[in-house]
Formats: structure tokens, C-alpha cells, sequence
């Protein structure tokens, strides 16, 4: 049999086809830092006029970070405590944490004034807090995923990298300013040169909400009381007992590692102890892993009595240790070779007994972020160019590149099925989801709170872990139900209805989605493909989120089925451009990706080498492909739902004030400062009106 093909209609076809494809314009990234050490804080509030005078004036939230500054508010602690001005126990707390504290790197105390009727200052909430830095495994993290930016724009538009077309911003945090330049240098090949802009406005922490999280956090608590069932619209696995019994089960499990942990500390010397782990990292010891777990115990002793912002502290700290403090880990929790340590101080009814026999895994997690693709226009059809924006993910043919741990799926087309699609990477096909009108609207059949699903005690039956032996259950079950809590309460602190999410979404970060909408205007304009990168933290990535996920958008994720949001976490605008030959113009489409970063389902069974690192999950389509125009429209309605106050972020200050009763600070150089006493104030006082009467 005889083909005849019409070679001449077929070249033609092709030149239609090459005349409309779609071009990689640029990329707005938002990324969270790496990996960093639990954060440690005290917070208390005071009324005296001593810690008042801290402030220097200023009527909103201001930080004290250097040392010797530090050293004038350690003197004022000192103060209140020897004249009783405040409540003495919370006072030493203060002094011994800051005292020993002091010149850890990252150290810093949050003075947040709150005021009275009247605009005056009425009390101080002093908060000091230290941690919270990079660790080690961060360098790698950072690298890689810088890396891995590399090989994408090469299968993007190479050219991206060329010249001055990528724009790297940064909050003023420190673990925050390490991430950008680690992933810069590794983007560049190690030759980058040009300046990382530090923007406190736009990546900072935010106190414009901090009126309406407070409210929400109010909130949280009755969630926790008996016999509350968990809202339908939070993150709850099918078949896991009420919040309440799983929290009481917490407490339980804390009150019994802590009968095991203090046995270990009370029977070997702190040389023993210290050789439980042959290398310790992240400037950790014994005596500091004791420390943070001592105050987790004391939070976690009942129901009624654990604050719900405690949770994310206690999650925080066991997957820390679970990376770096491994081998300490696993003796200093060993409850003895027959299951107790002494059975006359082992409760035996909380032994014997576990809160449940499966537990939650998430759905995508579990499906290596594979998420199918919708061959659906997201938006409305009459606003949607024809077959501009269909997103035929299920229709291409996956390829991946990369490293088998942090793979990117880069899907190839065949060029005459796809004529007018934007090249879709990032996406696979193996589990199914329906697109959603918002974080509570979900058609039947879409991942919601059932997008987890419940496995057995042992994830993997053949995990090498020791942590798999039953002698650590209470442990793993302890991680495992302190990280379904975690997923309950933490995405909730940043709203818990609809408006709350929007409303907290854009009072911390509408500054930084509207210059994201202008980085895309601008990129439409700009002859080569641009990069605009901005690194700052976890709230930001939270609430960013919620004002794309509450604005209206179409999402193919229910907000509840995506899992925790770990280091390193992304979300990607990607802009894509056609011009049609014939008329010139151009058309515009947006797609939103998210990685939700470093993280793993239990950390208890990752298998680490040294650099105890973890690589980034892989990138998931949130949207199809959006019309530019209509989606910067739906996102900028919603901009006029808050006002911003002036001032939202903290003001740092050097050389607090000191007063009262006549003590006042003299002089501060860089490495000190000289107090003076009421008596020596007086006569300066007296010396300097007697020059005064003489002029």
C-alpha cells in the first residue's frame, strides 16, 4: 500500500505550530531558608516603668541584638529583681537564660509595647529568644536547590543566566541572608558577584497582624477540649480520635520520656552522657539537648494546661534531634532492656497501651508529589484565549532530570498534538485530584482532609531504623501523633475561616505579593527571560499562600491535603509568552508551582550520612496555566480588604534607654557602657544645673 503525504500542507502545519509556541519568560520565587536549629524563646509581659524606658520612645515592636545593648537589658532584669519589681521567678528566668545566652550569635530580646485608651504605654512584652540558626545541613540544602535551578532554566532558557537577569532579595535574618547566597553561588557555578538586596519591607516579620492572630490563637485552644471534634476543613486523618485524646496522649508520652531521660541524666556523670554521640553538631551538647527537652516537659504536663503554639516548638525540636542528635537520641529515650527502666516508676497501663494502631501518612508525600494535570481551562472560558491555557500535563511524556533524591520531571511534547501550549515540567500522572474553587470549596472526589491516609505502625516493615524496635514505640508513636498535631494547629495560627486566612494573609505579605505582580509586569516588557528571587521565612510562605489560595483562584490541591510546609519550601510563578506573528501581539499565561522543601514523613527512618540533609520534594503544579491579565485581576481585588498600618516591621535600636529612680546609662561604647546609680545621677543632675545658672 501507498502513502501519499502532502509534505507541502505538513511544512506548513509546522511553521503555524512554531509561530504560536510558548516561550519562557521569567520566574517570581519565594523560598523559605534552610535548615536551622530549634528556636528558643521566654515571653513575658511587664508594666514597671524600668523595661518601659527600654523602648527609648518608640510606640511600636522594636529588637535589641547587639551584645552590649543586650548587656543594658540584662542590667535592667537585674534591676527589677533586686528592687521586686516584677514577678521574681520569671526575672530569673530571664537573667540566667540572657546571662548564658548572651553572646550566642543570633541572640536578640522583642520588646512589644502594648498600649492603653489613651495611646500611652501601659506594659512591655519582653521576649528573648536565641537559636534559631543554620545549621550545617542548611549549606547543603541551599546548594543543591540552587543547583537544580541551574538545570531547569537550561531546559527553560538558558540565557536566563546571562548578564544581569536574575535578582536576588533577602529578609535581614541571618539564616535567611545565608540561604540566598548559598543557592546563588551554586546557581551561578560558584562566580556570583552581585548584590543580594536586603528587603526588611517586603521578607521581615510582619506585626500588622498581630492584633488578629492573637484573636486566632485564642481560638485554637477550645479546639483542644473534650469532646471537640476536629472542623471538617482542617487537616484531620479519617479515623484519628478527637484532638483532645490525641493531646492527652501527648502529655502522657511526655511525662513518660521524661521518666527516662531523667533516669539517664541522674546515672551516668555529664562524661558518660557526652559520649552517647560521637559527634555532635550544630554547637549542641548534653547539657543543651537537656535544656530544650526539660522546657518542652514542663509545657506539656496536661490537656488544659499546653498552650496550642507549644506544639510547633515540640515538633520542631523532636525532628531536629531526629537529624542531628540521632545517636543521642536513641540512648537517652532507651527505656531498658525489658521495656522499663525500674517498674516502680514506669507507669504500666500507658506501656502496654498506644493511642492508635495506624497512623497518618499524607497522600502526596507518599506519591513522591506526582500530582495528574487537568486538561480544563482554570479560568473562565470567554476571559481564556482558545487552547492558550489548558494545562495537557496527562497528554506529554515525562523525562527527569537531576539527582535520583531531588529529581525535576520535565515533561517533552510532542510538537504537532501541542501547538499552543506552554512546556509543562514539574508534574507526573500518578494520582488523581480535582480541581477546588478555593481552600473550603471541594467537589466530591478532590484531596481534601482525606488526601492522608493511615499505615501501620512501621511505615516500612524492613526498615533498618532502631527506632523500629518496639522498645522505642512510645517514642515513634509520640513523634507521630506531636506531627498530626502539628498539622492541625500550625496552618491555623495564620487564620482559621476563610476571611481570617485572607485578611492575616494580607496584612503580613501583601507588600511582597503586589511587587511579585509588578516583577511580572515588568519581565512582559523585558527583551531576555528574568528570575526575581526572595528569601525569607516561614510566615511568609504561610500566608503568601493563603492569599492565592483565598483570592479566588481555581487550585487542583485542597489547602488541607498539601503537606507540611518544611525548609526550603517554594512557590513559583512561572510567566510564558507567544506572540502571534501575524498581528505581533502578545499573549501572557501564569502557572503557580509549590515545593513543600526538606522534609520526610518520619524523620525517625530517613537514613542520613554525615551532612544530615535532607533534599527538596519535588515541585507540584498548584494551577494550570492562567491567563496573566485575568489572574493578576482577581488577585488585586482582593488587595483593598486591609490598610497597612506606617510602620509593620521592627524598628532595631542601639543604646536602649535606662531610668528609674535615678539609674541611667552614662556612656555605651562598642564594648561597654557605664551605668550611673541614683546618687551618682543626682550629682550630675546638680553639676549640670549649676552650669546652666552660670551661662
Amino acid at each position: 500500500m501507498i502513502i501519499y503525504v502532502n509534505v507541502k500542507k505538513e511544512n506548513k502545519k509546522e511553521e503555524e505550530e512554531k509561530d504560536q509556541r510558548w516561550v519562557f519568560k521569567g520566574m517570581v520565587t519565594v523560598v523559605r531558608h534552610g535548615d536551622r536549629t530549634p528556636k528558643q524563646k521566654h515571653k513575658y509581659s511587664f508594666t514597671s516603668d524600668i523595661f518601659i524606658s527600654l523602648l527609648k520612645g518608640h510606640k511600636e515592636e522594636v529588637i535589641i541584638r547587639n551584645v552590649i545593648d543586650l548587656e543594658i537589658a540584662l542590667k535592667a532584669l537585674k534591676i527589677a529583681r533586686d528592687e521586686h519589681l516584677e514577678d521574681l521567678n520569671k526575672l530569673t528566668v530571664l537573667i540566667d537564660a540572657l546571662s548564658k545566652k548572651l553572646n550566642f550569635p543570633g541572640t536578640k530580646i522583642q520588646l512589644k509595647p502594648i498600649l492603653n485608651k489613651s495611646n500611652e504605654v501601659e506594659k512591655v512584652q519582653f521576649i528573648l529568644k536565641f537559636f534559631g540558626e543554620a545549621t550545617h545541613s542548611a549549606k547543603y540544602q541551599a546548594a543543591e536547590l540552587g543547583e537544580q535551578m541551574r538545570l531547569d532554566f537550561g531546559l527553560l532558557n538558558k540565557s536566563i543566566l546571562e548578564d544581569n537577569n536574575i535578582k536576588i532579595f533577602s529578609s535581614s535574618e541571618r539564616r535567611v541572608l545565608y540561604t540566598a547566597q548559598l543557592w546563588a553561588a551554586a546557581l551561578y557555578g560558584g562566580n556570583y558577584e552581585n548584590e543580594i538586596f536586603i528587603r526588611k519591607d517586603l521578607l521581615d516579620d510582619s506585626n500588622a497582624a498581630k492584633e488578629l492572630m492573637d484573636k486566632v490563637k485564642k481560638k485554637l485552644k477550645p479546639l483542644l477540649r473534650i469532646g471537640q471534634e476536629a472542623p471538617s476543613d482542617f487537616t484531620w486523618p479519617t479515623n484519628m480520635p478527637q484532638p483532645y485524646l490525641v493531646m492527652k496522649r501527648v502529655c502522657e508520652l511526655m511525662r513518660y520520656n521524661k521518666t527516662i531521660m531523667d533516669y539517664h541524666f541522674q546515672n551516668n556523670n555529664p562524661e558518660e552522657l557526652t559520649s552517647y554521640q560521637d559527634k555532635w553538631c550544630c554547637a549542641e551538647d548534653a547539657k543543651l539537648f537537656k535544656e530544650r527537652w526539660d522546657k518542652l516537659f514542663a509545657e506539656f504536663t496536661t490537656v488544659e494546661k499546653v498552650d496550642p503554639s507549644k506544639i510547633s516548638e515540640l515538633y520542631d525540636t523532636m525532628k531536629f534531634d531526629a537529624l542531628h542528635n540521632r545517636a543521642f537520641l536513641e540512648k537517652i529515650f532507651y527505656p531498658g532492656e525489658h521495656g522499663t527502666i525500674d517498674d516502680t516508676i514506669m507507669d504500666q497501663e500507658l506501656v502496654s497501651n498506644s493511642l492508635v494502631d495506624k497512623y497518618p501518612i499524607n497522600l502526596l508525600a507518599k506519591n513522591n508529589f506526582k500530582v495528574s494535570s487537568f486538561d480544563k481551562p482554570i479560568l473562565n472560558s470567554s476571559l481564556t484565549p482558545p487552547g492558550a491555557l489548558i494545562d495537557m500535563a496527562s497528554k506529554s511524556r515525562s523525562v527527569s532530570v537531576g539527582s535520583a533524591s531531588n529529581s525535576v520531571n520535565v515533561a517533552t511534547t510532542n510538537s504537532s498534538k501541542l501547538p499552543s501550549t506552554p512546556p509543562n515540567f514539574a508534574t507526573n500522572n500518578s494520582m488523581s485530584a480535582t480541581p477546588t474553587g478555593g481552600s473550603n470549596n471541594k467537589p466530591k472526589g478532590s484531596v481534601g482532609s482525606l488526601g492522608w491516609v493511615l499505615e501501620g505502625k512501621k511505615n516500612d516493615k524492613n526498615s533498618d531504623s532502631i527506632f523500629s524496635d518496639k522498645d522505642y514505640s512510645h517514642l515513634r508513636e509520640l513523634f507521630k501523633l506531636s506531627k498530626v498535631l502539628f498539622d492541625f494547629i500550625c496552618p491555623q495560627e495564620y487564620g482559621i475561616t476563610d476571611n481570617e486566612k485572607l485578611d492575616i494573609g494580607l496584612l503580613t505579605s501583601l507588600p511582597l505579593a503586589k511587587q511579585i505582580l509588578n516583577d511580572i509586569d515588568s519581565m512582559k516588557t523585558e527583551k531576555n527571560p528574568q528570575c526575581v528571587a526572595y528569601f525569607t521565612k516561614e510566615s511568609h510562605i504561610y500566608t503568601l499562600l493563603n492569599i492565592l489560595y483565598e483570592s479566588g483562584l481555581s487550585m487542583k490541591i485542597a489547602r488541607n491535603a498539601l503537606p507540611e510546609l518544611d525548609y526550603l519550601s517554594q512557590i513559583n510563578f512561572e510567566l510564558y509568552e507567544r506572540i502571534d506573528k501575524a498581528t505581533g501581539e502578545k499573549t501572557h499565561s501564569i502557572r503557580l508551582k509549590l515545593s513543600p522543601g526538606c522534609q520526610t514523613q518520619d524523620p525517625l527512618d530517613v537514613q542520613l550520612d554525615d551532612r544530615h540533609f535532607i533534599s527538596c520534594s519535588p515541585k507540584i503544579s498548584l494551577t494550570s496555566h492562567l491567563d496573566a491579565a485575568v489572574f493578576e485581576d482577581i488577585l488585586r481585588k482582593k488587595f483593598n480588604r486591609v490598610k497597612l498600618p506606617d510602620m509593620f516591621t521592627a524598628v532595631n535600636i542601639t543604646s536602649p534607654s535606662l531610668s528609674y529612680k535615678g539609674y541611667k546609662v552614662k556612656e555605651v561604647t562598642q564594648n561597654k557602657f557605664s551605668l550611673l546609680s541614683p546618687s551618682a545621677t543626682a550629682e550630675e543632675d546638680e553639676e549640670e544645673e549649676t552650669e546652666h545658672s552660670k551661662h
